[in-house]
């Protein structure tokens, strides 16, 4: 019964055309056909107002998903930087959104991998050469979807900046 409700509170504008349409078209059938033709134009508006409520609760509702998604994604980044902040050095922020774009982001990094060698960036060795790596991968997906790089980052270098 509930679910009745909610969809007439959801669709009442289109079922009150529709009740329009019927008494339009009883009292107009079949001798007074401008009555008639009047209950099919309510009928017409009736189901494209249908459709219209109905394409405006799937937007929301994807609309709703998608601000949820990113609300994870965002908590789970604050929940990394909380577990790295006091190793960090003041680098939290950073390393716990680099290591959450790199396990979530499509790359499926373990997220206790890249804590270690990002913040052993310094030591350089393994550590740079890990993270060169993921960069490579990047741009070589990157490259297999289309996508064009400014010359001086297409190698995986760090772009040059002005001075």
């Amino acid at each position: 019964m509930r679910v009745i409700g909610s969809a007439f509170r959801a669709y009442w504008t289109a079922v009150l055309l529709g009740l329009a349409a019927v008494v339009l078209l009883v009292l107009g059938a079949p001798a007074k056909a401008a009555l008639a033709g009047a209950g099919f134009a309510f009928i017409g508006a009736a189901i494209t107002r249908g459709i219209d409520l109905a394409k405006e609760r799937r937007a929301a509702a994807a609309q709703a998903d998608a601000d949820r998604r990113r609300d994870l994604h965002e908590t789970r980044r604050l929940a990394y930087m909380a577990l790295v902040a006091r190793d960090s050095g003041g680098r939290a922020e950073l390393i716990a959104t680099l290591v959450n774009a790199l396990a979530h982001h499509g790359l499926a990094v373990d997220p206790s991998v890249a804590v270690m060698h990002i913040q052993n960036l310094a030591l350089g060795g393994e550590h740079e050469r890990w993270l060169q790596g993921q960069i490579d991968r990047i741009t070589a997906e990157l490259g297999s979807l289309g996508d064009s790089l400014p010359s001086d980052t297409a190698s995986g270098a760090a772009p040059k900046h002005a001075a």
